[in-house]
């Protein structure tokens, strides 16, 4: 507690117009006159730091209750944060100090990847609203000493990673709303033009293919349905290159079934050509869209 008072003393030496609060492990306190003053303008209990010194204070999880008290006093009163290497803040320094932290506390708990479009782009109207609020609350000055007094917490790799993460979503909105109303709308048009002739098709095959080379179509066909489902709706590149891997071997599937129904004279000429032709126009929109996805 040696240091704890010895700052007291230089802080007071520079200023003894001001009254310090010193943060001491749970505890938040007031020493030697400070404590004496304080005590009985708060009615805190009064105890020794040392048979010289006094003392008295609150639990930190109390700090806002008393922050408020003290913008009603008449008192210059700051928060000294770390008595080996002291930062002092004002009371209202240290209220938007604690708004910015839960801020950042609040962005780093969000998982970008989760996200849709629409759900990313409520969470930058609702981002941009805080900030706003925060940067309200605050002179740029203020603002800035923020930064000097907590440096780690600007340079916190979540938050950093989540905002770039918001940026991107936002840089590129329109050009995903293009692509999802263009190239992957036509792929999907495509696609069902493809399960309804498909279905119409295999309509014709004999009874005893219902359970085998129908159900390994209409596999092919419903399990590819979901892949594109899925690759349209991710923003994780990644994931969305496994989708379109999955419904790439789903169209190489539906080849060979093509194939063998032609071999076994389930289906036309004519039928398999279209066929054959619907399946080539997808294949060669979807190696667009994967060579576009890789050099992303």
């Amino acid at each position: 507690m040696g240091k704890l008072f010895n700052t007291y003393k230089n802080l007071k030496m520079k200023n003894s117009e001001k009254i310090y609060l010193f943060q001491s492990g749970i505890f938040y306190i007031f020493l030697d006159d400070d404590a004496k003053l304080m005590s009985s303008i708060l009615n805190l209990k009064l105890t020794n730091l040392s048979p010289e010194v006094v003392k008295c204070g609150f639990p930190v999880n109390s700090i806002n209750k008393y922050i408020n008290i003290f913008n009603n006093l008449n008192y210059d009163i700051e928060i000294v944060q770390n008595s080996n290497a002291p930062s002092v803040i004002t009371p209202n320094n240290y209220i938007a100090n604690q708004n910015i932290l839960k801020f950042i506390e609040f962005v780093s708990s969000i998982s970008p990847d989760t996200l849709s479009i629409s759900e990313a782009y409520d969470l930058l109207n609702q981002l941009k609203q805080d900030s706003l609020n925060l940067l309200n609350k605050a002179t740029w000055l203020k603002y800035f000493y923020f930064l000097a007094y907590e440096p780690c917490l600007f340079m916190h790799k979540h938050f950093i990673k989540i905002l770039f993460a918001f940026c991107f979503y936002k840089f590129n909105y329109e050009r995903n709303t293009m692509e999802k109303s263009n190239d992957n709308l036509k792929i999907y048009q495509k696609y069902l033009e493809l399960i309804y002739y498909s279905n119409d098709i295999v309509r014709k095959y004999p009874k005893s293919e219902n359970f085998t080379l129908v159900q390994e179509i209409k596999n092919s066909l419903y399990v590819g349905l979901r892949n594109l489902m899925y690759a349209i709706k991710t923003f994780n590149k990644k994931e969305k290159l496994n989708y379109l891997n999955e419904f790439d071997t789903n169209m190489n599937l539906l080849k060979i079934h093509i194939r063998i129904s032609f071999k076994y004279k389930y289906i036309s000429l004519q039928n398999y050509n279209t066929w054959s032709s619907l399946i080539t126009d997808i294949c060669n929109m979807l190696g667009g869209w994967i060579s576009s996805c890789l050099k992303k």
